[in-house]
């Protein structure tokens, strides 16, 4: 390993008994955008129900999609992969669903 990217994240599950209690974060897949360079993570951050967007070269986050939810959006995260024309396939674990984002700006 060459470095740790420090990566914030706020937990989404329900309270138990009123109290969030933080137990560590969860970054369960990632992936390296299609440049030759590989310039951008992307990588799903399941506490936070969303898709981190990293810059690989400096490890700045650059911002972030997705949101906790049932309809159209993250119910536990949990997979991803990208297609030849750089389309994000985001599947879920509890939301029996796949999702399809199109990158627009870089």
């Amino acid at each position: 390993m060459k470095r740790t990217i420090d990566v914030p994240w706020t937990p989404v599950t329900p309270p138990k008994d009123g109290k969030i209690v933080q137990s560590g974060g969860s970054a369960v897949a990632l992936d390296f955008s299609h440049d030759p360079q590989q310039k951008y993570i992307f990588m799903i951050n399941q506490n936070n129900a969303q898709v981190e967007i990293i810059d690989r070269a400096s490890g700045k986050n650059l911002g972030h999609f997705g949101r906790p939810g049932s309809s159209g959006e993250f119910n536990q995260a949990h997979g991803h992969r990208r297609d030849s024309k750089d389309n994000i396939y985001i599947d879920g674990n509890r939301g029996k669903r796949v999702h399809k984002f199109k990158i627009v700006a870089q």
